[in-house]
């Protein structure tokens, strides 16, 4: 059952695997950004030097898209940590949730 399916379900155990991956940060990398707050954030392209460098409305885009995949990754997160810790058990001996 995934995380999605899971969301309003109590459990008594919960596992819950790819803890050690890293999140998927791609998106933030590419080289146009399109925020709809900020606009376009894209690349400077020196064809002379041949050099490319962020401009400062790509890195404010990329920050923004970051926190913003970062809190959805804890939103994720969050279900099964409610999912286990709705339980008497856990209630009562955790410690780890705000049922205490």
């Amino acid at each position: 059952m995934s995380i999605h399916k899971s969301k309003g379900l109590e459990f008594p155990i919960t596992f819950v695997s790819g803890l050690a991956k890293r999140f998927n940060m791609q998106d933030v990398n590419q080289s146009f950004l399109m925020d709809m707050d900020y606009g376009l954030g894209t690349d400077f392209v020196d064809v002379e030097g041949r050099v490319r460098n962020k401009t400062l409305r790509k890195l404010v885009v990329s920050r923004k898209m970051r926190e913003e995949n970062l809190a959805e990754e804890l939103r994720v997160l969050y279900v099964p940590r409610r999912c286990s810790c709705r339980n008497r058990w856990c209630r009562k001996k955790c410690g780890c949730c705000m049922w205490r």
